[in-house]
């Protein structure tokens, strides 16, 4: 209906937030490509806090339960990006989660962090 409205903004908001509860209900696979179909209008559409509160989400999902777990870092960075460019007091931990991440701290062979 939003789209029908012409507004893409809140279209891609009312996707991310069907993708947060299709995964809430076990319905992982599908909240994961409409967060990620959200984040992608909201970027096109320059609506950046929104976009940084779904790859949030994405973030969240992927550490939970180990789909699309390589995309964390770039999203974390993605949003804290973000956060920084707003002057969010939400940047400093998102920098601290992506600078401890893998969580349990799995790192790399060889012992470094990711670069």
């Amino acid at each position: 209906m939003l789209t029908e409205r012409r507004d893409p903004r809140m279209a891609a908001r009312a996707t991310a937030a069907l993708g947060i509860a299709l995964d809430h209900l076990g319905g992982t696979e599908e909240g994961v490509r409409a967060l990620e179909d959200a984040a992608d209008a909201l970027r096109a559409e320059r609506a950046t806090h929104y976009e940084a509160q779904a790859l949030v989400a994405l973030a969240d999902i992927a550490e939970r339960t180990g789909l699309r777990r390589d995309d964390v870092p770039g999203r974390l960075d993605r949003a804290a990006e973000i956060h920084e460019a707003g002057g969010s007091p939400l940047a400093p931990a998102l920098r601290e989660r992506l600078r401890l991440w893998p969580p349990g701290g799995e790192r790399e062979a060889g012992g470094g962090e990711r670069a």
